[in-house]
């Protein structure tokens, strides 16, 4: 079994470095008329070299990121890009509203209201394109409300760990009234 730190650096090492070789391919050789076999590997070696250079610094970055956040320890779960929780409060749909609403963490968010959810959506920073944060109240166990956060972006492959710090910083705006 791969270990989460490894898959982390080969998922980005192949979004990295394929499409890199194939643009420097078509970009920079594919109008050469001379067949020698050396143009096909100048793409191919800078492809691999740009491929570690990312995953590397991708990795790190995250690891990094993670662990600030407070997760020492890289796991499968914590590599997913959509993160969630539950928890038990007493709070209503309004409190909780209202709460992170004059939050410091989400006074630049739009927070939305819907029927049994808040729905929250945070803006572009440097390590993310945007979040949304769903916060859904169970019709049925009042006190349970589960917090999920995704990127804005569906094509997001690493997210920094910006979705897990989301989710957190919600349970701790809650979890501090």
């Amino acid at each position: 079994m791969m270990k989460p730190i490894h898959k982390l650096f080969l998922i980005s090492f192949l979004a990295t470095s394929v499409p890199y070789g194939i643009m420097m391919y078509f970009f920079e050789y594919s109008d050469k008329v001379d067949n020698n076999n050396q143009i096909l590997w100048q793409p191919i070696i800078s492809a691999v070299i740009f491929g570690l250079i990312m995953s590397i610094f991708f990795s790190v970055m995250q690891k990094k990121r993670l662990k600030k956040a407070g997760y020492p320890k890289l796991t499968d779960k914590l590599l997913k890009i959509k993160q969630s929780k539950t928890i038990e409060t007493n709070l209503t749909q309004d409190e909780i509203f209202n709460i992170l609403k004059e939050s410091n963490e989400f006074k630049k968010a739009k927070i939305k209201r819907l029927n049994n959810s808040l729905i929250i959506k945070k803006k572009v920073s440097w390590f993310s394109w945007g979040e949304i944060i769903t916060i859904s109240f169970d019709v049925k166990d009042n006190n349970k409300i589960r917090i999920e956060s995704k990127p804005y972006l569906p094509t997001t492959l690493i997210d920094y760990g910006v979705n897990i710090e989301n989710v957190d910083s919600v349970i701790k705006v809650i979890k501090t009234v």
